[in-house]
């Protein structure tokens, strides 16, 4: 899975990519250079685990891959700023800068890799590289 993003001064807004080029979106905070609760996730190549024991219980991170940042899963949600505390909010579309169908979104992933783990590249959107940003 892939998540390019967009950076905005309030909120980061992302498409993740399936292997078969399908996508979705998704929100998170703001950088914040990576303070714990209160920043994105830094773009960097992730492992992901299927979570069952925390409070989301969808995915995870898996801990020890960013430094001072522990627990950061995806979940349903459509604010950044209220439903995230530097975690990854799916959702099917972004409308006005906020998540739309987030928990359809989550399905979706679910659907993917249901109880596997994947591995998550996140980067920069370069309109060059990833061409126009269609929603």
């Amino acid at each position: 899975m892939k998540i390019i993003r967009k950076y905005k001064e309030d909120r980061t807004e992302g498409k993740i990519i399936f292997p078969d080029d399908s996508f979705i979106f998704c929100l998170e905070r703001s950088w914040e250079g990576n303070k714990p609760n209160i920043s994105c996730v830094p773009e960097g190549v992730y492992l992901v685990d299927r979570d069952k024991k925390g409070r989301f219980r969808l995915y995870k991170i898996r801990e020890g891959q960013i430094p001072t940042r522990t627990d950061i899963e995806f979940h349903a949600g459509n604010n950044a700023l209220l439903h995230s505390n530097g975690c990854i909010l799916p959702c099917m579309f972004i409308k006005n800068g906020l998540g739309v169908s987030s928990i359809e979104a989550c399905n979706k992933i679910l659907d993917w890799y249901q109880d596997d783990s994947f591995v998550l590249e996140i980067v920069k959107y370069n309109p060059i590289k990833h061409g126009k940003w269609k929603d």
